[in-house]
């Protein structure tokens, strides 16, 4: 770890005669560097049709000089979902504390500056843009006013970006990041010389220079804080779940008519990562949707007050069209004859690897996946089962009804026609009735039809529990 810069003493002018201006001291305060911190694994998600996922975080993590364990990714779980654990006896879990703060960040150096910065200590030769000749130099220092210095002097608010550019988080202007100057401090045979960095043309170093510099930045950290029982260790098991919007599943269904009138029904799942990296875990694939009273409400742990931007797949409108809440008029057919209406369910996202079996959880089904690796912004298919189902040919004709009288009055000779048309030429639809002899029940999404190796039609699956039957078109 490397400490933050200590401010100087600042003296303090007094308005009544013979008082002194006492030094007053800056806190030493750590500074922790990125490369330092940790991301807790991702072990677990349970991946609904509708983008949530309810994700576990778990592992033995290092904890830093105060024994907290300190992390780099901070989750937008919605509200009253997130829950931090220690697993470990001798580190109970006091808080769990979200908030900006400098970290150190190491970057390639890109501008002279920057090289320079991270070169102090070197011998170089410099040429100036004058026609001084070359000289002969060691860095000793690039004066700037430390975080420190600046909240005890009562520097002016921090800028909205930094020195590269970059957008700053909004965060208390009584901390700002350190002041750059734009002097070097060179010793030369003839003393201490200092030169602005815009004067110099050009560097040649005595010795390879170090190509990377630490800057200081504002990050947003998550800190699990300990209370150890004796010893502190050098690491502690830990864990977060929370539910957050950004990874769902989409269902597709292959359906495969054979001559015995059975059907090779397939199920593939797409998994969409628009959260975080997780690599080896295990996913679980659940059909039907939860209420979340509050999904649209983020947790303050957050730092933010709206979710970060999704891609059109998690908006609600994107697969309306799948939502098993859509077809409700057009629900499964149940054991009976009658058609009921089909569970809500939202539309779907994407899956990884092999799937291991299937279990039921209420009123929900789940599918499971494991050892699933998907960075963030990737997308995955998988298959997730298949099973042989019995169905039939049913044909359905279509008879419209004709208006009323008293409308058809009021119509002109084209509409007249039109109507007539149409009711003299009904149409009749051939489908495919599938009976689920299945233990699973058919998730509501899109089925491509085919028969000895040539495609019929793309048709909609619609929910099915166990024993119904689904007509696609």
């Amino acid at each position: 770890m490397r400490f933050a810069h200590i401010g100087v003493l600042a003296a303090l002018a007094v308005a009544s005669r013979g008082a002194v201006a006492q030094p007053v001291t800056a806190t030493v305060v750590e500074t922790p560097r990125l490369s330092a911190l940790q991301k807790m694994p991702i072990k677990e998600l349970t991946v609904f049709k509708d983008g949530h996922a309810f994700v576990l975080h778990e592992g033995a993590m290092p904890v830093d000089p105060q024994g907290n364990v300190l992390l780099d990714y901070l989750p937008t779980p919605v509200v009253g979902t997130f829950w931090a654990y220690s697993s470990t006896p001798a580190g109970k879990l006091v808080s769990v504390t979200a908030s900006p703060r400098h970290t150190l960040v190491e970057r390639t150096a890109l501008s002279l500056r920057e090289l320079l910065e991270a070169n102090i200590g070197a011998q170089i030769v410099v040429k100036e843009n004058n026609d001084v000749p070359k000289y002969s130099a060691t860095i000793l220092s690039m004066p700037q006013r430390s975080s420190s210095e600046l909240e005890l002097t009562g520097a002016p608010p921090m800028p909205s970006v930094d020195i590269y550019g970059r957008a700053l988080p909004p965060v208390d202007a009584t901390k700002p990041l350190p002041q750059k100057g734009d002097i070097i401090l060179l010793q030369t045979d003839d003393g201490i010389k200092a030169l602005s960095i815009a004067q110099i043309r050009d560097v040649v170093f005595k010795t390879a220079p170090k190509g990377k510099t630490d800057n200081e930045e504002w990050r947003n950290l998550l800190t699990m804080k300990l209370n150890w029982k004796g010893a502190k260790q050098n690491q502690a098991d830990v864990g977060l779940m929370y539910l957050q919007k950004g990874v769902r599943w989409i269902p597709s269904y292959r359906v495969t008519l054979q001559n015995d009138k059975t059907a090779r029904v397939e199920l593939q799942a797409t998994l969409i990562n628009e959260m975080t990296d997780f690599q080896n875990a295990n996913v679980h694939l659940v059909i039907g949707v939860p209420s979340f009273a509050f999904q649209d409400t983020p947790d303050p742990i957050s730092l933010q007050s709206t979710f970060a931007q999704l891609s059109p797949y998690f908006r609600g409108d994107g697969f309306s069209n799948l939502s098993n809440a859509m077809m409700g008029q057009m629900g499964p057919r149940g054991p009976s004859g009658g058609y009921s209406v089909a569970r809500d369910e939202n539309a779907p996202v994407n899956t990884g690897p092999e799937i291991a079996g299937a279990g039921k959880n209420e009123d929900l089904f789940i599918f499971h996946v494991k050892n699933v690796s998907l960075k963030k912004g990737e997308r995955m298919t998988i298959p997730v089962t298949e099973y042989s189902l019995p169905y039939k040919d049913v044909y359905a004709l279509d008879l419209p009804f004709a208006p009323p009288p008293q409308v058809m009055t009021n119509w002109n000779t084209e509409q007249q026609r039109q109507a007539a048309q149409l009711l003299s030429a009904p149409k009749v639809q051939h489908k495919i009735r599938l009976t689920n002899k299945s233990a699973q029940p058919l998730t509501t999404a899109p089925a491509l039809v085919l028969k000895d190796g040539q495609v019929l039609a793309q048709g909609m699956m619609t929910y099915t529990a166990a024993g119904g039957e689904s007509d696609i078109d």
